[in-house]
């Protein structure tokens, strides 16, 4: 069925089974086309519903074990790990 399509100014055929032959080959092609279509339009379905769907259809995150909670505004330097030594430094 990956052979070119013929001519459609052509004159067709007047033997019946070739007519036949013919319109089943075009049935057979239609049913995969309307099967790729229905698998394209159910991709494209799922895409604009991951892209556009509302958030709370989403699922929730998995509930973390062992987690601290830490402020929400942290921020600059954490402290120095106290195992190092501290010296100071007098300038005059």
């Amino acid at each position: 069925m990956d052979a070119p399509p013929p001519d459609p100014t052509a004159p067709l055929p007047t033997d019946v089974p070739t007519l036949q032959a013919m319109v089943r080959e075009l049935l057979a092609r239609s049913q995969q086309l309307e099967a790729r279509v229905a698998e394209l339009t159910a991709k494209l379905d799922a895409a604009l519903k991951h892209r556009f769907g509302r958030r709370s259809e989403r699922r929730p995150p998995p509930p973390a074990a062992d987690k601290t909670k830490r402020r929400r505004d942290e921020h600059g330097r954490s402290p120095l790990p106290a195992q190092l030594e501290r010296r100071e430094v007098v300038t005059t």
